[in-house]
């Protein structure tokens, strides 16, 4: 009996103590409304959670965003990339989330190329309503060969129809950023 309060009392400490290590910031002059959201977090007990968040939103390793490039100018630099990554701080528009969890996130780079933004290690998420916000990333972007199996599981995220995974059935190639850090305005 006595292992069994134990054992709950532990479980009960580390499910209300697990998210210390994320960011969130509202430091916009207090001019300007801030939005809020709700998103995931994954805990340091491996669990994850949903809680509410102000916009700017920052998660992940603090960055130096005065050195952000536009996804013109970055789409001008992938011209000549012939290297296997490149570490970038990155400025644009969110054109899409993943709605389960908000683990990855599409920008529009250029006219013609989409990005796919996943988050280091899986340790940290955006709001699930982050779509149309601008967005400021830093990491690794790299080209990757999406697998069928993981173009139908981001499409599921997306909220795709049935009919339309089925129409899937080749791997692809695109354009990828891993992100340290992300500031969601």
């Amino acid at each position: 009996m006595n292992k069994l309060i134990l054992a709950a009392t532990v479980f009960a400490i580390v499910s209300c103590g697990g998210n210390a290590n994320k960011e969130k910031s509202n430091e916009k002059g207090s001019d300007q409304k801030a939005d809020s959201a709700m998103v995931e977090e994954k805990t340091e007990d491996s669990k994850e959670t949903t809680e509410e968040v102000e916009y700017p939103y920052m998660a992940g390793a603090e960055f130096d965003q005065s050195k952000a490039i536009s996804t013109d100018e970055l789409a001008q630099k992938l011209q000549s990339f012939d290297g296997d990554s490149m570490s970038a701080t990155v400025k644009g528009n969110i054109k899409e989330v993943c709605q389960k969890k908000g683990c990855w996130m599409r920008m529009q780079v250029g006219e013609s190329e989409e990005m796919m933004v996943r988050f280091k290690d899986y340790e940290f998420f955006v709001p699930l309503n982050s779509a149309d916000h601008k967005t400021t990333i830093d990491g690794k972007v790299y080209y990757d060969t999406i697998s069928v199996k993981q173009l139908k599981h981001y499409a599921q995220d997306a909220g795709a129809p049935a009919d339309s995974l089925e129409k899937i059935i080749e791997p692809k190639v695109t354009l990828a950023f891993q992100a340290n850090g992300v500031v969601v305005e």
